[in-house]
């Protein structure tokens, strides 16, 4: 009987627990919750009103900078000096320090030199056959360098001398690897009376640096004119005409002909590249052999916009006609024009001729 007293008991009390244990549950959220509320709406009142205040002081600061700049502005309009009344310490020079820049530009113009790049640099491999009864296919590799010290330049004139020399690498093959080197220094006076003309007068020697019977040697005077046409979009397109005047010497025979058989009677180009000069074309064309031929080629450079190095491009060569080692066959001997195209990296590109 007690045992089921007791456990009536417990039930009741359980029975009555529960909706006390909710309704204090339920008192304490709502407490629970009002105190976080007005907490966070306390945090983010105080938030925005710094915010406020923040943008207030901003403002201010702004306008104040927009009035001393009128009020600068209003004084020098006046002819009134300004002047800095920070707490920085200021210091003169001395009167006979002074001088007109003016005056002194003019007396002293720019002036510059050292060494620098003539015409770029670019080594190239590719393939090149022959026209008429030789039939003959050649894959070489080719490599140019060209090298120039400036002795003086400024807006009008200037004076460097330069070199160049042109190898042709039989890379491919066992036997002779190097079929021709040509070396050429010179000196060159350019004269730009404007920014869009540019006279040339130049001293050379071109030759392949053998002995006796195989010795290839040419000395001669050329004179050059570029004309510069800057263009509406900020591209760049330049013309170019230059001749020559001198001696040849091949093979025991010493004449003008050789020149201009081997050389050509002039050489006329043209040169564009884009605002961004990431593409550059060079095309030139040399009549020889009295006329009967004429030599074209044609240079593309590109540099994408992804390279590392900003003067390297990727170039193509093309052209038709006599290729430099040609220019030093023996007298006599038949002048072949060949095809030839390569591809290869250049260095610096610029218009010579």
């Amino acid at each position: 009987m007690k045992r089921l007293l007791l456990t009536v008991a417990v039930s009741l009390m359980a029975c009555i627990a529960a909706p006390a244990q909710n309704v204090v549950n339920e008192i304490i959220n709502d407490v629970i919750n009002d105190v976080v509320s007005e907490a966070l709406d306390g945090a983010l009142d105080d938030a925005f009103e710094k915010a406020r205040e923040r943008r207030l002081e901003r403002r201010a600061e702004r306008e104040a900078q927009r009035a001393a700049e009128a009020l600068e502005d209003s004084l020098w309009a006046a002819g009134e000096e300004v002047f800095d009344d920070s707490d920085e310490e200021e210091f003169y020079d001395d009167p006979e320090d002074e001088y007109d820049e003016e005056d002194w530009d003019y007396e002293i113009p720019e002036f510059r030199h050292g060494l620098g790049v003539y015409g770029g640099h670019y080594y190239m491999t590719g393939y090149s056959k022959k026209t008429g009864t030789d039939r003959t296919s050649d894959f070489n590799d080719k490599f140019h360098i060209g090298l120039k010290y400036t002795f003086y330049e400024d807006e009008t004139v200037s004076l460097l001398a330069k070199y160049e020399q042109t190898s042709f690498w039989e890379t491919y093959q066992a036997y002779y690897p190097m079929s021709e080197n040509i070396y050429s220094p010179g000196f060159e006076l350019a004269v730009k009376p404007n920014k869009s003309l540019k006279f040339v007068v130049g001293a050379e020697a071109r030759m392949n640096g053998k002995r006796d019977e195989d010795s290839r040697k040419f000395n001669y005077v050329r004179l050059a004119m570029y004309r510069y046409f800057p263009l509406r979009d900020e591209s760049f397109f330049a013309a170019a005409i230059q001749t020559y005047f001198g001696a040849g010497y091949i093979h025991d025979n010493r004449s003008m002909s050789n020149l201009y058989n081997y050389n050509g009677y002039f050489t006329a180009g043209g040169w564009y590249q884009t605002p961004d000069a990431n593409f550059k074309i060079r095309v030139t064309a040399t009549p020889y052999d009295h006329f009967r031929h004429c030599g074209v080629q044609v240079d593309l450079h590109y540099r994408p916009y992804y390279n590392l190095l900003e003067n390297v491009y990727y170039m193509i060569q093309y052209g038709y006609g006599l290729e430099q080692q040609q220019q030093y066959l023996p007298a006599g001997k038949d002048l072949l024009p060949q095809h030839y195209i390569r591809f290869g990296i250049s260095i610096c590109p610029e218009f010579t001729l």
